[in-house]
């Protein structure tokens, strides 16, 4: 067979192999990118319920071997989640996917996102316990987790975070420290984080908040 043929034969089979590998996973990723462009403009609109439904989507579409785009959109949806009330799916969802392997390899960026939406998920799932039962039992190991992933965020922004990171963290840190110390007729008076409060009241009625398997 002359090169001339051999070639003819070789191009046809590696334009296959790139579009079932690498075509196939940038067309899914394409896809996947349009949804969710539309949920986060939802997101940001406020349109927590549709935002969700639209990253969900979009890791539906999403290519199953294209981790770093589906890390993306778990967080994503792990931020919405929080919105409408299902912070301790969120932190959960969140916290399988920080004790994966791979999950190193991202960008830092998205690395840092991740343990943020997850410290806040945290908080208002502890709040949220705070407010359905006052023994600390109940709460306090996940506002104390809060506490401590906060802290953990603030301190590696000190060093290359923005002002304004630097900031948002200081008073996030800030808040989850007060969780932790107040009283009880503290907490009856304050006026109720509106997220913990839609976490409250999508957990508290299935029981869903940790409370099922701790001792009465």
């Amino acid at each position: 067979m002359k090169k001339s043929e051999l070639l003819w034969c070789v191009v046809p089979l590696l334009a296959l192999i790139f579009h079932f590998s690498v075509g196939q996973k940038l067309l899914f990723a394409e896809n996947a990118a349009a949804v969710e462009t539309n949920g986060y403009l939802a997101e940001v609109e406020g349109r927590f319920a549709k935002a969700e439904a639209l990253y969900v989507k979009a890791l539906r579409v999403a290519h199953p071997a294209d981790f770093p785009l589906r890390a993306r959109l778990d967080v994503a949806k792990a931020r919405v989640d929080i919105h409408t009330g299902d912070a301790p799916a969120a932190a959960d969802q969140l916290e399988r996917l920080l004790a994966k392997q791979s999950t190193a390899s991202l960008p830092k960026a998205l690395q840092t996102e991740t343990q943020t939406v997850r410290a806040t998920a945290l908080y208002y799932t502890a709040f949220a316990l705070r407010l359905l039962d006052s023994n600390p039992e109940r709460w306090a190991a996940k506002a104390e987790e809060a506490r401590t992933a906060f802290l953990t965020l603030h301190q590696n922004a000190l060093e290359n975070g923005s002002p304004e990171t630097v900031e948002q963290l200081a008073r996030a840190l800030e808040a989850a420290s007060k969780l932790l110390h107040y009283r009880d007729t503290e907490i009856a008076g304050i006026r109720r984080p509106p997220i913990a409060q839609a976490t409250l009241e999508r957990n508290a009625p299935a029981r869903k908040l940790n409370l099922a398997d701790e001792s009465p």
